[in-house]
């Protein structure tokens, strides 16, 4: 178990959680946007990858072991700097709007911050996602006007870029 953050218990998914992750996946009204780019197969591929390869993936789960959200981060070394890109985020719609998704992302970024000494975080979000930019906003993350500047030059548009260093 990675450890608990107030009412959150984040730790590495089972076989018994990909129901859950798949149920996720298949709500593209409400989660659409925080699945990212990748399809369940692919996620699936990811879990089941070996430990020590540069992915972070870990199910969110509340104090009665429900699991009740599921992120996927990269960890990469840059400029002597550890870089956490958040690439999914979602805590289920009935869970949402009550804590539990920013008790997650301070659990996250405790341990994070508990292995590397300096660490930026960097998520990307949908321009239309008005939910997503705020929580990111509320738990610290501001708009990389710089990087987005340079994805756009690469052709990806509609995407903010929010960071955080700690």
């Amino acid at each position: 178990m990675v450890g608990s953050h107030g009412n959150v218990i984040l730790k590495k998914p089972e076989p018994t959680d990909m129901e859950a992750i798949k149920r996720w996946y298949s709500m593209t009204d409400n989660l659409g946007y925080a699945t990212g780019e990748k399809d369940f197969s692919e996620i699936a591929e990811i879990i089941q990858a070996p430990e020590g390869s540069n992915s972070l993936v870990l199910i969110i789960h509340e104090h009665n072991n429900l699991p009740i959200g599921f992120t996927y981060a990269n960890l990469n070394e840059i400029a002597s700097k550890t870089i956490l890109w958040i690439r999914i985020f979602l805590i289920d719609p009935s869970f949402q709007n009550k804590g539990y998704g920013t008790a997650a992302i301070r659990k996250l970024l405790d341990y994070a911050k508990s292995r590397y000494k300096s660490l930026t975080c960097i998520v990307s979000v949908s321009e239309n996602n008005v939910k997503g930019l705020s929580f990111w906003e509320r738990v610290g993350f501001s708009a990389d006007h710089e990087l987005e500047a340079i994805l756009h030059r690469e052709g990806t548009s509609g995407v903010s870029i929010m960071k955080k260093e700690i």
